[in-house]
């Protein structure tokens, strides 16, 4: 039986695979029994759902980066729009201390 497995730890790509036999958790390749979905790839019946798995994953991981960038624009906007205060500081040091 072909299935097609979806990887996603370093550099994304789609492995064909022989397999020997499977159950719901696991697969049989040349011997050596590898979990269905593991953190670093799933397997799939057809290259399409493979594929698929892989363009959502990566449009999530981009969309999320994405929301990361604005938000660390946002605090270097900050950064860069403070001004030193001209009022006195009045700071206990003795109450940080508890």
């Amino acid at each position: 039986m072909i299935k097609y497995r979806a990887e996603f730890d370093n550099i994304p790509k789609i492995v064909k695979c022989e397999i020997d036999r499977e159950t719901k958790k696991s697969v049989w390749a040349n011997g050596h029994r590898n979990a269905q979905k593991s953190r670093n790839g799933f397997y799939f019946y057809t290259f399409a759902e493979a594929k698929l798995f892989l363009v959502e994953l990566f449009e999530a991981r981009a969309k999320e980066a994405h929301r990361t960038l604005e938000v660390a624009n946002g605090h270097l906007g900050n950064v860069k729009g403070l001004k030193e205060s001209v009022y006195p500081l009045k700071f206990n040091a003795g109450s940080l201390l508890g």
